[in-house]
């Protein structure tokens, strides 16, 4: 959905730079297309934007001494560079920019799913094949006899139970799928043809 590194170093921004005063959690919020993140803290008061916050900038934590403790674990690798490593996670990623909402409530970041995830998202919602489609492609493809396993590979079927179920089964009982050893249905030489 949203490059790791880049979401990474959100939430560690999120960390170093929240009012700890307040009893507010850091909330994320993750839906089917986006993620907001949101915490109760301050950046910089010259760090008013997002354009400001993607260029280059001085490193003033809200957190000095948490920062530290980041960065000596080595999960800041230098001070300053996190909008730089996110910029460049999204831009491998092809995704966009993470957006910046900086107010006096606190700091509201929404990252939007990239392309890529939106279309494989869009895929699983609205299957490009129904199961009858797949069922006639089983029959061209039995043309000559094929085990459970080569046709469970060729159409990506989650697993030999579900292939039993939603298709084999309902084959063999309308004759458009034939077992080659039919005195031994459960045989692992088993193969099936049109």
């Amino acid at each position: 959905m949203f490059h790791r590194d880049a979401f990474r170093e959100i939430i560690l921004n999120a960390i170093v730079h929240k009012d700890y005063s307040g009893c507010n959690p850091i909330q994320i919020s993750v839906y089917e297309d986006k993620m907001y993140i949101w915490n109760d803290g301050e950046m910089p008061a010259n760090l008013s934007s997002a354009e400001k916050l993607f260029s280059k900038h001085s490193s003033k934590p809200y957190n000095p001494k948490l920062a530290n403790v980041f960065f000596k674990s080595g999960m800041i690798e230098a001070w300053g560079r996190g909008f730089d490593k996110i910029k460049e996670a999204c831009t491998k990623y092809e995704g966009s920019l993470p957006e910046y909402d900086i107010n006096e409530d606190g700091i509201m970041v929404l990252c939007r799913a990239c392309d890529k995830y939106l279309k494989i998202l869009q895929r699983d919602v609205h299957p490009v094949h129904s199961e009858q489609d797949v069922m006639n492609s089983i029959v061209e493809f039995c043309i000559k006899p094929k085990s459970s396993q080569e046709i469970i590979e060729k159409f990506k079927i989650p697993n030999r139970s579900f292939f039993k179920r939603h298709f084999l089964d309902k084959l063999l009982a309308s004759g458009k799928l034939k077992m080659t050893i039919p005195k031994k249905p459960s045989s692992k030489n088993q193969k099936y043809y049109s």
